[in-house]
């Protein structure tokens, strides 16, 4: 009898302690979630304070480049820059023209062989990309003759036109 009244003590006991466990357990993943949720709380506090320093800084140099631009927006530098883009656009243009030119021609039908989706997507994006550069280079002369009376002039100095 004693060795059945020793067992079920330990049965008990068992069961007492995996039900310790289970609420240590418990506490432990409470602990965790806790731990985590004021670890993300705090990475974010510090990701805050950071980027305050970093709008700071990107302030002021933006304040000091801003004095720069003015020698990239003089005539020597921005003509052949807008000359370069739009040469390039208008390659790029012609080369996919001709390239499509060449591939439906008759005598090429019968090596002709289906574009693969990544050599779509980079003839659309050729494309799209130079006739959004001719877009944008024709609006800045158009912007730089409205303001400047000529899209050609030789700018030294920022002008500022109150209307």
């Amino acid at each position: 009898m004693s060795s059945l009244l020793g067992s079920e003590d330990e049965v008990l006991q068992k069961q007492s302690g995996e039900l310790g466990d289970a609420k240590a357990q418990k506490s432990h993943v409470l602990l965790g979630a806790g731990s985590l949720t004021l670890a993300a709380i705090e990475a974010i506090c510090l990701f805050f304070v950071s980027a305050n320093g970093l709008i700071l800084l990107l302030g002021g140099l933006s304040a000091g480049v801003a004095q720069s631009v003015v020698f990239f927006h003089s005539a020597p530098v921005r003509l052949p820059l807008l000359a370069l883009a739009t040469i390039g656009a208008l390659l790029n243009l012609w080369l996919l023209f001709n390239a499509w030119r060449l591939r439906s021609a008759p005598s090429a039908q019968w090596r002709r062989k289906p574009l693969l989706p990544a050599e779509r997507r980079r003839i659309v994006i050729v494309a799209v990309l130079s006739v959004v550069t001719l877009t944008l280079v024709g609006t800045e002369l158009y912007l730089h003759h409205k303001y400047h009376g000529s899209a050609f002039a030789r700018l030294t100095a920022p002008s500022i036109h109150l209307a």
